[in-house]
């Protein structure tokens, strides 16, 4: 019976996603301090005025000019014809859909890959969910591959 083991996992999981415990080595679960600037280092850097000015308004004001920038930038390529993979005409945007990254020869093996998974309607697991949410029941489906 596996039941016992599921609420310890469970509890560490959330630990482990809120930073209160870390994984030596881990690229996900990894110490949250190891993000931080050391303090001389944000000294150093705060005596050279490195650091982004904490002026809200100015930001804001920066950002804003960035924006109005970018916008007649892609204002321009429009009026030229000149936007990669877009075009606009009377009817609105028009964009150039993306190919596939799936090389060719894989997609037998992809087809016959996703012909063994059941087909799950949406609203049939969100039913599922809520009940187990609900009765903290496990599905006999569930129960029987546990």
């Amino acid at each position: 019976m596996a039941y016992p083991i599921i609420y310890p996992l469970s509890k560490l999981k959330n630990v482990l996603r809120s930073g209160d415990a870390w994984v030596e080595g881990s690229r996900q679960f990894k110490d949250f301090n190891t993000y931080r600037i050391p303090l001389e280092k944000f000294n150093e850097l705060k005596q050279n005025q490195a650091l982004l000015q904490m002026d809200c308004t100015q930001y804001l004001n920066e950002r804003l000019e960035l924006l109005e920038k970018r916008l007649a930038h892609i204002n321009k390529l429009a009026a030229e014809d000149a936007l990669p993979d877009a075009t606009i005409t009377a009817t609105g945007l028009k964009i150039t859909p993306i190919e596939t990254s799936v090389p060719k020869n894989a997609k037998p093996f992809v087809d016959k890959a996703t012909a063994f998974l059941r087909r799950v309607k949406i609203t049939e697991l969100l039913f599922k969910t809520i009940k187990h949410i609900r009765t903290n029941h496990l599905p006999d489906s569930i129960k029987r591959r546990v």
